[in-house]
């Protein structure tokens, strides 16, 4: 049977690493954001902050995406999403891990590692961190 296999184990759990937000939503930047809407912001806000982590598919790639809140009268929107990190399918039981440069390209550091790694990787390296 072709395809990804699934392991046994249930891996690591992303929402339990460090870089998780503390909830998923977050206070109230605008009445026409309802992302941004329930809980409490930070104290103080004035950088962005994750409201929320997900994944989307693209082709042969999953790419994990951080969906930001934007305080104050200033901001351009109310929030915006961004990738951070992408898994491209490599072969059956394979994927090449990315991260997102600053300069918009994705820089691949791991070739051929199996899935329960690249969730390991994606929680514990730095060049995976959101913030």
């Amino acid at each position: 049977m072709g395809g990804v296999s699934t392991s046994k184990t249930a891996g690591p759990r992303l929402g339990e690493s460090r870089r998780h937000p503390t909830g998923t939503r977050a206070g109230r930047h605008g009445p026409d954001d309802p992302l941004c809407a329930g809980g409490e912001p930070p104290a103080n806000p004035q950088w962005n902050y994750i409201v929320a982590l997900s994944t989307r598919w693209y082709r042969s790639s999953l790419y994990f995406c951080a969906t930001y809140c934007c305080p104050g009268p200033t901001a351009l929107s109310p929030s915006f999403q961004e990738r951070f990190a992408r898994m491209e399918f490599a072969g059956a039981t394979a994927f090449h891990l990315a991260f997102m440069r600053h300069t918009g390209a994705w820089v691949v550091l791991y070739h051929d590692l199996p899935l329960d790694e690249c969730l390991t990787a994606i929680r514990d390296d730095p060049w995976f961190q959101m913030a």
